[in-house]
């Protein structure tokens, strides 16, 4: 989202879809104004036993899931997400780039909120994390039935998503931010 948000609001790109590649193929991110769009392919998940090794956080998950790149941890309250803190040492020792905690939100309007953490990787926590959410919408999917959500990602800096279950892709929509702007000459 970032690099289009540049790309779209910085260098005068005037397409209104841009069109990456990435290792889990092509990307696309469509312009829609003050909102961004990212069309990613949909993760699949699939349900499995909590064991120690993936006991990294000081509360349990009351499920866990297992998708092509994370695992998914489901708690029963957004107060045991906020309240998490991950075992940063002992994360860097799972098979997989990190963690997805979720719960369900008890903010009115937000359907969901989650935390991400890649310590593997050099990623204690992520602000916000768009393609945790092709885990985190066939997950909810699958508990509510719906096919849209809002959603909260409740890192410090944290942010807000619109996602849509669309076949086998996720559209992740949000908001991206210039903080800054520089030059450097050579």
């Amino acid at each position: 989202m970032a690099a289009a948000h540049a790309l779209f609001r910085h260098e005068n790109v005037t397409d209104k879809v841009l069109t990456f590649q990435s290792r889990r193929g092509v990307l696309k991110v469509y312009d829609e104004g003050d909102t961004l769009v990212l069309d990613f392919p949909r993760d699949h998940i699939y349900p499995i036993e909590f064991t120690d090794h993936l006991d990294c956080f000081n509360e349990k998950p009351k499920e866990a899931w297992r998708g092509t790149e994370e695992y998914l941890l489901v708690f029963e309250s957004q107060e045991q997400v906020e309240r998490a803190v991950c075992n940063l040492e002992k994360a860097t020792q799972i098979d997989l780039a990190g963690f997805i905690i979720t719960a369900p939100s008890d903010v009115m309007g937000i359907d969901f909120v989650s935390r991400y953490f890649s310590p593997k990787y050099g990623i204690d926590e992520d602000p916000v994390t768009g393609s945790a959410h092709t885990l985190l919408v066939p997950y909810w999917q699958e508990v509510t039935g719906q096919d849209t959500f809002h959603a909260r990602q409740l890192s410090k800096r944290g942010g807000k998503l619109f996602c849509k279950a669309k076949g086998d892709r996720v559209m992740i929509g949000g908001r991206a931010v210039t903080f800054f702007v520089g030059e450097m000459l050579l």
